[in-house]
């Protein structure tokens, strides 16, 4: 897929190919959120329309996310894969035929998702504190009723919105038997629905003690894994998947058991997985994974994005996998070795 951005927060302008395993490195601010949302903002708009959408992912309208130079917008901005066409001008937004599908559907995993996740948990702590007695249960449906709705549709911290509906798109419909995985070296989870009120319990087994935690209480790289797991495993095959900074709270060896299993499950689902990351245990892990055939040289692209004051709109530089396991030394690679020798 050949993808075209023009002035779109810090992208004048860009052109670079999609494949199943997609990365953007670089360091902080230099738009590899931006491309990433962009992609998501292309998929999603159809459906939900540009505006909603944008205020779900960045609490703003459009005419903020226009790039702007010298005090001015310029337009147009516009997102492009082929023909499937985004676009923002003066006279208005003009997106894509509702009836053409670039994927199937679409899941983004915001770099806080953790912290969206362990907040929308207090849900559940209230209707266990009023089943601790028997007189109140007849308020449950009500509390439920009135803090549910909140918590999933108000944008108090974008992309929260984005990220509670999509992960409760992937939740839903398994209502009778508990969803069952295993997250290898940290262990298995369950998740529990109450059918009548969509609530989940989230309980995560150690890997050493078989204790069972709920999730609320479990280490963090643990909930994380869980949700990239949940989100992979269960969308639908053919669908964009976006994941901010896997790497956090993961040590490298994990990073490495991590990447196999995205690869893994987009392979066989046909996925299209972009990720943004400050880590350079995800290209290696990339590498490893190609050098051991599990995945082609053409199933990947890995791009380098910079910003400069002399240069503010992002520069993007693709890094080459080769088939035999190794590919282009990374520039922070030679900037940290600068540093430290």
């Amino acid at each position: 897929m050949q993808v075209q951005i023009k002035n779109w927060r810090c992208i004048e302008e860009v052109e670079f190919d999609l494949s199943k395993i997609n990365i953007f490195l670089g360091q902080n601010a230099t738009g590899k959120s931006s491309l990433a949302y962009a992609l998501y903002l292309l998929s999603k708009a159809p459906k939900n329309g540009v505006e909603k959408t944008l205020n779900m992912l960045y609490g703003l309208d459009v005419g903020n996310l226009v790039r702007v130079e010298s005090g001015n917008k310029v337009y147009p901005a516009e997102i492009k894969i082929s023909d499937y066409h985004l676009k923002i001008d003066k006279k208005g937004i003009h997106i894509p035929d509702s009836k053409l599908k670039l994927w199937s559907d679409e899941f983004l995993l915001p770099s806080r998702r953790v912290a969206y996740f362990q907040a929308l948990r207090f849900l559940p702590r209230i209707v266990r504190e009023f089943e601790k007695k028997p007189e109140s249960k007849t308020w449950i449906p009500l509390v439920i009723s009135f803090f549910k709705p909140i918590i999933e549709e108000l944008p108090l911290f974008p992309p929260a919105q984005i990220f509670f509906s999509d992960l409760n798109r992937v939740l839903m419909g398994y209502r009778i038997e508990p969803i069952k995985g295993s997250l290898k070296s940290l262990g298995d989870y369950l998740v529990e629905i109450t059918p009548l009120m969509s609530l989940f319990t989230f309980m995560i087994r150690d890997p050493f003690t078989e204790l069972e935690l709920p999730a609320e209480i479990s280490p963090d790289g643990q909930v994380d894994q869980m949700l990239v797991d949940l989100v992979l495993g269960r969308c639908p095959k053919e669908s964009l998947i976006v994941i901010e900074e896997p790497e956090i709270y993961k040590n490298p060896v994990f990073q490495f058991e991590m990447m196999e299993k995205i690869v893994d499950l987009a392979v066989k689902k046909d996925l299209t997985v972009i990720i943004t990351s400050h880590s350079e245990i995800i290209p290696l892990s990339i590498a490893k994974l190609v050098e051991e055939d599990k995945l082609k040289p053409d199933d990947v692209r890995i791009y380098y994005l910079t910003r400069s004051k002399e240069e503010p709109w992002t520069k993007i530089r693709k890094i080459e996998v080769y088939e035999n396991g190794t590919l282009e030394e990374l520039p922070d690679s030679e900037e940290v070795t600068a540093r430290l020798f």
